[in-house]
Parts: C-alpha cells; sequence; structure tokens
C-alpha cells in the first residue's frame, strides 16, 4: 500500500543531524533530436518510478572548500560521487544528490554503491563511506538507507547495515551478506537486489537475488535459492514475480516468494545481456557477435504472458546497446551502449 510507505518515510528517526544536500534545476534539452541522452559514458541505474527520468551515477564537481592534494590539482576524496537525474525525452539533469555532510565533505571517499527511486519518490540506496588512504574496503563502512528525492535536504532512516572490518578482519561470517548491488523497488515496501559476501581483500561471495522487506520497525532479508549465477534481472507485474535470463537464450520469471521457475521463452540467437520489464512485458538485449571491429546486438520483445518474443531493432555497429530499460508506463526504451553513452529509442512497436 502507498500509505505503508509514506508511514515509512515519516518515521525516519536515525537520520544523520547534518543533512544530505541535493540540488534541484530546469532542465534544458534535449541533448539531440536523435536520441542521445548523454554526452559521455555514465552509469545508467533504471528510471525513476514515476517516469520522470533516467536515475545515473555522476561524478561530484569540484568545489572551493574540497582540500587539495600536496601534489597536483587532486582531491583528497577523488572516489566521491553522486545520483543525477536526466529527463524523460533528454536534457540536463534536473536532480542531483551528493554527500556533503561536513564531517565526510573533506576527508572520506563517499560512494553511492546502488539506488533506485520508486513511484513516489522513495528514494533507496547504499552508500559507503571510507577513509581515502586506505585500499578498498578496508575502513570501509556501507549502509542502506530510505530517503525522499523530494526532500534531498531531509533526514533519512537507516535500514541495515553491511560492510564493516576490524583493522582489515571481517567482523561478521562468510554466511552473512554484507555488500548490496543492483537495488530495486518491488512493490510498496519491498526491494530485491544482488547480496553478496564481501572480504576485506575485496573478493566477492554472491548469494544471489535477495528479496528486502521493510516493515515500521526491521528491514529483512531473504535469499532466493538458485539465483546466485543469473544474468540481470528486474521485478515485474507490480512486483509479484522476477524476471531475468539463464544459460544465455532463456527468459525466467519466479515468483517473489521464489517458489517455482517459470521458463517464458528461449530466444532464438545471441546471448542475453540485460533485460528489463513492466507488467506483461518484457524488453531484452543479445549480443549477436561481429567481426572486423562491429559489433552486433538485437532488441527484443518478450511477452510474459504468452512468451512470443519479437525483434524489435537489430544494431551493427562499431558500439552496440548491451544494457536495456524500459519505462514505467512501458512507453519508452533507453539503452546503454558499449562506450556508455545512453539513447532513447522512438517508434519502437511496444
Amino acid at each position: 500500500m502507498r500509505s505503508s510507505l509514506l508511514i515509512l518515510l515519516a518515521l525516519v528517526a536515525c537520520g544523520h543531524s547534518e543533512p544530505f544536500v541535493g540540488s534541484s534545476g530546469r532542465a534544458e534539452g534535449p541533448f539531440t533530436p536523435d536520441g542521445q541522452l548523454t554526452v559521455n559514458g555514465t552509469a545508467m541505474l533504471d528510471w525513476a518510478g514515476d517516469g520522470a527520468g533516467i536515475l545515473v551515477f555522476t561524478s561530484r564537481p569540484d568545489e572551493k572548500y574540497d582540500l587539495p592534494l600536496l601534489v597536483g590539482r587532486g582531491r583528497k576524496d577523488p572516489l566521491d560521487n553522486c545520483l543525477g537525474l536526466i529527463p524523460r525525452d533528454g536534457g540536463s539533469m534536473t536532480w542531483q544528490f551528493c554527500d556533503r555532510r561536513l564531517s565526510h565533505f573533506r576527508d572520506s571517499n563517499d560512494v553511492f554503491v546502488t539506488a533506485s527511486i520508486g513511484p513516489y519518490g522513495e528514494l533507496l540506496y547504499v552508500e559507503s563511506s571510507q577513509p581515502p588512504d586506505f585500499f578498498f574496503p578496508v575502513a570501509t563502512e556501507a549502509e542502506l538507507w530510505l530517503g525522499s528525492r523530494h526532500a534531498p535536504y531531509g533526514e533519512r532512516r537507516h535500514l541495515l547495515r553491511l560492510y564493516r572490518d576490524d583493522n582489515g578482519h571481517p567482523t561478521v561470517s562468510e554466511d552473512q551478506v554484507n555488500w548490496l548491488t543492483d537495488v530495486q523497488w518491488a512493490g510498496q515496501d519491498a526491494f530485491i537486489a544482488r547480496a553478496y559476501y564481501l572480504r576485506p581483500d575485496s573478493l566477492l561471495t554472491p548469494f544471489g537475488i535477495a528479496r528486502g522487506v521493510i516493515t515500521r520497525d526491521t528491514t529483512t532479508l531473504t535469499i532466493l535459492p538458485g539465483t546466485a549465477g543469473i544474468i540481470g534481472f528486474v521485478a515485474a507485474e507490480d512486483g509479484n514475480s522476477i524476471v531475468y535470463a539463464r544459460a544465455g537464450r532463456t527468459i525466467v520469471s519466479l515468483p517473489s516468494n521464489g517458489l517455482a521457475e517459470r521458463i517464458v521463452a528461449t530466444l532464438p540467437s545471441g546471448v542475453i545481456s540485460s533485460v528489463s520489464c513492466q507488467q506483461q512485458v518484457c524488453v531484452a538485449v543479445t549480443q549477436d557477435g561481429g567481426s572486423n571491429g562491429i559489433g552486433a546486438s538485437t532488441l527484443w520483445r518478450v511477452s510474459l504472458a504468452n512468451g512470443q518474443a519479437t525483434v524489435l531493432r537489430t544494431f551493427l555497429s562499431v558500439k552496440v546497446p548491451t544494457k536495456v530499460r524500459l519505462s514505467p508506463d512501458g512507453r519508452r526504451v533507453v539503452v546503454q551502449k558499449t562506450d556508455g553513452r545512453l539513447f532513447l529509442l522512438s517508434d519502437l512497436e511496444l
């Protein structure tokens, strides 16, 4: 229920006394009429749940209060990043979210690891913080947080304590989750993510997909059996199922309770690199080889209802799509090419 998560946002009693800082502004654009959304490569996360734009990672701009290195012009905290929102039809960012707490601003690397924006602006994200002079992840502290995109200056709620070490020694056993990536909302008060055990030497042991449930007082994680080696994954059918790829060409649907997989479709060619769904419709990208420096890939439409797979577009170029995201209204498709640039595809029979 919508009210349940709004209550959760109202209950952020564990927020830091120094607020996060966000920025917002009017969009200018789109960037180009041919659907190109970004000039350079970026890391695309997903659409905001209300369809307002595409969530991406951005670099934190240099600011006058940054502490420079003694040699050169670099910052003492060069790994800092931010979250940004690109408008759905292209243009300059309308929102950016950076960690500018005074206790972290100049003397720690503050990295957003993953994030997702829900349909009402619910902001779910993992942030890690580490002193600049340590090798990752030693001395890192990572947390899962719940906040709101609409109030970036407001407080936030702490959901889960993740990675910690004691002078290079792990503080939890190897059967416990202490790292999350690819977080996605999967219902009003539920989310899914890739779950791992992160060791101080930076090696990751995958557990598979975890389903998280947020209640008034707690956040619980349940690992879905048999999902450690899947290719991509996405919440579908209002969070009632999870869709992913197995064995290169096969698209599978799994109920959110993790009881039994259902094979949706096996594509006739290529290797699936990404899949995205809304309601009963999915789009998938396959890598089809290529030669002489020219890549080949195909964008497919797949029905969850009957498994019918149809080709939406083929690509033959030096840079081809490898990642795809379908908008919440099911009408817009954004792809990320091998050079990291984002493109909005039009004239698709969705």
